[in-house]
């Protein structure tokens, strides 16, 4: 069967009749504020960084992010409500509640300032931009302007106008793609392991599929329930699946109800012999049934585990930004010997690197 959708035009945001003159609108914005004079070597890059206050820079990513967009100036705002991330292969996930997405950025600006590598500095910025995603859309192409001005600055020669205009184009993201879900699965794994759930046998939320058929407490008023409901379609196995264990955890709840063991053949390790073969410590795993624990659920439970779930998504923000900035602490995990990187903002930008080559390439 045909896809009805096959023929249909592409948005007009995503046509090079719509992007490419706002993209040469936004480098007529930068020679217009002069930041060749402030950007041309890193160590004025350097210090105006260092001196540029929040507000600032958090108005310049508005206005950035409105021009992308096409948005009026009087309605020119952080807007990210609601956002999920369709990562393809990394699969859905939520971003940080909008309440907490202007303090985010703020903390992440502050530990970029404070670091000594302006290069590591733009890196920060450009995966933290992405993971907290402050507007409904044009946060990639924010994060690829941030971060390329910050880590290789502006002098305003026509190659590097057109390398801008190009990178916030219709095909910027093909030409550099910040995306954190590169090192997701790693920093997922750093922050269950922090939450103590490292010492269980790959601990996994089930039923998941049918969660909107399974019964709450009839007195759980209707938006209480599509809010769980959300958070559990949004990212069961990873905000949900931390928000639900500190709940039970909290409550002592420790037995076969919620916590069950299952037999489990998806871990595999290669032997003396090259060959993979199932790992014989990871033979089974711990499965939390949601039918149970929903069907004890009070109003006030659900708040708790919902406030739970917003504190996890602020976590893995967090968590995040020190493997940039801290990467001696997150050696890399790897135990197969196929891949060796020192850490995992090594291997992180190991990834970039290689899928952005002739962004990456050196100068001559």
């Amino acid at each position: 069967m045909k896809n009805a959708f096959e023929n249909e035009p592409p948005a007009i945001e995503d046509t090079s009749e719509f992007r490419d003159p706002k993209a040469e609108k936004i480098v007529g914005l930068l020679e217009k504020l002069e930041l060749s004079d402030v950007l041309s070597t890193e160590e004025k890059r350097q210090e105006f960084f260092r001196n540029l206050d929040f507000e600032t820079f958090r108005d310049f990513l508005i206005r950035i992010n409105g021009i992308s967009r096409g948005i009026p100036i009087k309605k020119r705002e952080i807007d990210g409500r609601d956002v999920i991330l369709d990562a393809g292969a990394f699969g859905i996930r939520a971003t940080p509640d909008f309440e907490d997405k202007e303090k985010l950025l703020r903390e992440l600006y502050q530990l970029a300032q404070g670091m000594d590598d302006i290069k590591s500095s733009a890196l920060l910025l450009g995966a933290g931009i992405n993971a907290v995603h402050p507007f409904t859309d044009g946060n990639g192409r924010t994060a690829r302007l941030v971060f390329t001005l910050i880590r290789d600055g502006y002098t305003g020669s026509a190659e590097e106008r057109q390398k801008l205009i190009e990178l916030l184009g219709e095909s910027g993201r093909k030409k550099l793609d910040l995306t954190p879900a590169h090192i997701q699965r790693e920093v997922t794994e750093k922050q269950k392991e922090n939450a103590m759930l490292g010492y269980m046998d790959n601990p996994t939320l089930v039923e998941y599929e049918n969660v909107r058929e399974l019964p709450f407490l009839e007195n759980i008023p209707a938006e209480k329930k599509e809010r769980f409901i959300r958070m559990i379609e949004d990212g069961y196995q990873d905000y949900a699946l931390l928000a639900i264990y500190e709940y039970l955890m909290g409550r002592g709840k420790f037995d076969q109800q919620y916590f069950k063991t299952v037999p489990d053949d998806s871990h595999h390790i290669m032997d003396e012999q090259g060959k993979i073969i199932p790992d014989p410590e990871h033979t089974t795993k711990q499965v939390i049934p949601l039918k149970n624990i929903i069907a004890e659920l009070s109003e006030d439970d659900i708040e708790e585990i919902l406030s739970n779930n917003a504190k996890a998504k602020r976590e893995y923000v967090h968590l995040l930004a020190d493997v940039i900035a801290h990467p001696e602490n997150y050696p890399f995990p790897d135990k197969s010997g196929w891949n060796e990187y020192g850490n995992l903002k090594e291997y992180y930008l190991n990834r970039l690197m290689s899928r952005h080559k002739e962004f990456f390439r050196k100068k001559k």
